[in-house]
């Protein structure tokens, strides 16, 4: 029989930190993920080390920051050659699963409509039910190479219906000049949307997992990632809600933002249906109590705050994450209010498989904070995109950007972000000083290696 654990790893797509019903900030429901954060820990400052899909994912996947996981941007993708969290579990006899987006390979489009392809097994997968997401995965339809969503609304004969919709709503917003905030329905039945089938793909692969050896699922949910396109009976849930209004928002109408956030509330409640739903597969195969189940996003969701939309940028609704993990020895209810990055969870994974941290990482394991609220873990945290780079302490974050620009935020007093502490230059210098050897700048020309 097994004797290393079981991992479950719950990961969606572009899903902010405050939205989650247990924190009682935004009216969403997530009654399944509200369930894990009554039996585990809830990390309450986890941030991501590049707000941006594919090199978010490649530094989990490596441990490594921004700087040096090799992925600058969606255009780039994980090398094989770094070793990584996938390779090493897999080497330690687990089954290495993965469904839905997990961008580790997207600019190559190594895709196919089994949801496998070749270049998994090379970044150390066993299994996959693997595919592009929403926009690309369009792009492939049209150019007759369809992935294993694209061939499941085929086979339905959806293609029609969701190809429109999708350039009906890309239209709309460049007729409109704003971003792609189209609020209309997904014309599929729910168990068609590209989440629900996520899910549906998850339970039957690890329904296919032995139950001798421990396996690895890596659950990448491709919403609540725009389009904010939910199923109908989804959205009708939230049609009465009434959302707070974007802080600091841009010119769209009030009820644009209103529509948006019903949006995105709905394709969330539906991911944590799922999240429900494989709870339960694992009780019912008998694996609960050897299963440890983290919950995380690989970077948040503007919607609309100071006039922005998406990720790529400092503001914590970009970079700060919801950060779940439960399992056995896990503290139930409670709450690390310590900085975390999410890098952190690479080398925690790998100590409950009982292996060593990978070469080279950044990451720290969270086990001590796991089992000592009062642990010391980062003095400071670090995020970084093209043109910027930031640093947080847990309660003031600098932001420097290549222009010679600074902003430093005092989270704590103004957590919105609307005032830079231009008075406080002890405190600026002192961040100031740390940023070039915890993060430095990437060289400008592509072909870029990690250092």
């Amino acid at each position: 029989m097994k004797s290393q654990p079981n991992l479950l790893f719950l990961f969606p797509d572009q899903w902010r930190w405050d939205w989650i019903g247990a924190l009682d900030k935004i009216p969403v429901r997530t009654s399944n993920i509200d369930r894990l954060t009554r039996e585990g820990l809830l990390f309450e400052q986890a941030r991501v080390n590049c707000p941006l899909c594919a090199p978010s994912r490649a530094g989990l996947a490596t441990g490594r920051r921004f700087h040096r996981a090799g992925v600058l941007d969606n255009n780039d993708e994980l090398d094989p050659s770094l070793p990584n969290l996938f390779q090493q579990l897999k080497q330690q006899g687990y089954q290495v699963m993965t469904t839905g987006k997990s961008d580790l390979h997207t600019a190559s489009e190594c895709f196919d409509p089994s949801g496998w392809h070749p270049y998994l097994e090379k970044l150390g997968f066993t299994a996959a039910v693997d595919y592009a997401g929403k926009w690309r995965g369009i792009k492939l339809l049209e150019k007759g190479t369809p992935d294993a969503y694209g061939s499941y609304l085929q086979e339905h004969d959806l293609v029609t219906n969701y190809r429109e919709d999708m350039i009906a709503r890309d239209k709309q917003c460049k007729d409109r000049q704003q971003e792609r905030i189209a609020t209309a329905p997904s014309p599929l039945p729910t168990e068609a949307s590209i989440d629900a089938y996520c899910g549906q793909k998850s339970i039957e692969l690890l329904n296919t997992a032995s139950k001798d050896k421990p396996w690895f699922l890596w659950v990448n949910f491709p919403g609540p990632h725009e389009p904010f396109d939910p199923p109908l009976p989804y959205q009708q849930h939230y049609q009465d809600v009434d959302f707070s209004q974007p802080n600091q928002p841009s010119s769209e109408k009030k009820e644009d933002h209103q529509s948006i956030r019903q949006n995105y509330a709905a394709t969330i409640e539906l991911i944590d249906d799922y999240v429900g739903q494989l709870l339960h597969t694992i009780e019912e195969r008998g694996e609960r109590e050897n299963t440890y189940i983290i919950f995380a996003s690989d970077h948040g969701e503007m919607l609309g705050d100071h006039g922005k939309w998406y990720k790529q940028v400092p503001y914590e609704a970009s970079v700060h994450v919801p950060m779940i993990l439960a399992g056995p020895g896990i503290p139930k209810n409670q709450r690390r209010t310590a900085p975390v990055e999410l890098i952190d969870l690479n080398p925690t994974l790998l100590d409950w498989a009982g292996l060593a941290p990978l070469p080279d990482s950044d990451g720290k394991s969270l086990l001590p904070l796991i089992n000592d609220s009062e642990q010391t873990h980062r003095d400071v945290t670090i995020s970084a995109h093209a043109d910027w780079r930031m640093i947080f302490d847990g309660r003031y974050k600098l932001c420097e950007w290549k222009d010679g620009t600074i902003r430093l935020w005092d989270l704590t007093e103004d957590p919105n972000e609307t005032v830079s502490c231009a008075n406080n230059p002890d405190v600026q210098t002192r961040l100031l000083e740390r940023l070039p050897a915890e993060s430095p700048w990437f060289p400008e020309e592509h072909g870029f290696r990690p250092v």
